[in-house]
């Protein structure tokens, strides 16, 4: 759970791939204001 002054990191893995690349999308990171409900 993240909080105000908490860090919160998720890692997953997924095995049975020849080619990473082919199986992982990657998202953009989020802003700490957005993280906690303050986007405009």
């Amino acid at each position: 759970m993240a909080a105000p002054g908490c860090f919160m990191e998720h890692i997953a893995f997924l095995e049975a791939s020849d080619d990473p690349a082919a199986t992982t999308v990657w998202k953009e990171h989020i802003t700490d204001d957005e993280s906690e409900g303050r986007t405009a």
